[in-house]
């Protein structure tokens, strides 16, 4: 039996804060949000879920331009994490610590932590040209970290045009389009929506379901630490 190697990394980026795990590492909270009136310091509780000791590295760095044709990332500078390489046993929970070295005027800054075990912590069998091959994976977990500017402008924008609705966000922080359900009035139609992080200078189209095609609704986005509806008219 031949031994491969496979890295994976796990990045979560959704738009609700939900623990991240795989079968070697666990993280408390997988997004942060820190704001010019908040403390700029916030933990991560990482727990080791292997049946092994393993050792991890933490690497921060800032996403210029997030999803973006010209996306791209770079060493953080005004981020930093402690401690930056620790050793984890099975079973135990330890904190890292992130803090924040100020924040920019006018834009918000994006940054990824992650943490990479230095040795395979999940393994599968697969075939490859008839022979059976043993792949030692190694699963790295990752934070999403969004540091709002001093003067926050909001500006997203949408257009419907059948069934799709066109966004925009034209404004300089990220706007979060809610996962929820919508129920008309009457309760007759109750459809999930999805949700959708769009990052400064992003477009982004949403297909609207097939039970809402014909009908005005709403959903909820966060921007600016404000919670507030859309409201999408009927085609």
């Amino acid at each position: 039996m031949k031994n491969a190697f496979l890295a994976v990394c796990a990045m979560m980026a959704a738009v609700w804060a939900v623990p991240a795990w795989a079968d070697g590492l666990s993280l408390d909270k997988v997004i942060i949000d820190f704001k010019p009136s908040d403390k700029p310091i916030d933990n991560i509780n990482v727990t080791n879920q292997n049946s092994k000791t393993l050792k991890v590295t933490v690497n921060a760095v800032e996403v210029l331009n997030s999803d973006l044709p010209d996306q791209k990332e770079i060493p953080a500078e005004k981020l930093v994490v402690a401690p930056k390489s620790f050793e984890i046993a099975p079973g135990e929970t330890r904190p890292v610590r992130l803090v924040l070295r100020g924040f920019e005027d006018d834009r918000e800054a994006v940054y990824r932590v992650r943490f990479q075990p230095s040795e395979p912590t999940e393994q599968s069998v697969q075939e490859m040209d008839g022979k059976s091959v043993q792949v030692n994976v190694v699963v790295t977990m990752g934070a999403l970290i969004m540091a709002a500017p001093r003067n926050v402008r909001e500006d997203l924008k949408f257009v419907r045009e059948g069934d799709v609705i066109h966004f925009s966000n034209n404004g300089n922080v990220t706007a979060q389009i809610q996962r929820e359900d919508y129920c008309t009035e009457d309760k007759k139609v109750c459809v999930p929506l999805e949700g959708m992080r769009i990052f400064p200078g992003v477009k982004y189209d949403m297909k609207v379901p097939d039970d809402l095609k014909t009908l005005a609704f709403t959903q909820t986005v966060l921007v600016g630490g404000k919670y507030s509806k859309l409201s999408y008219p009927a085609p």
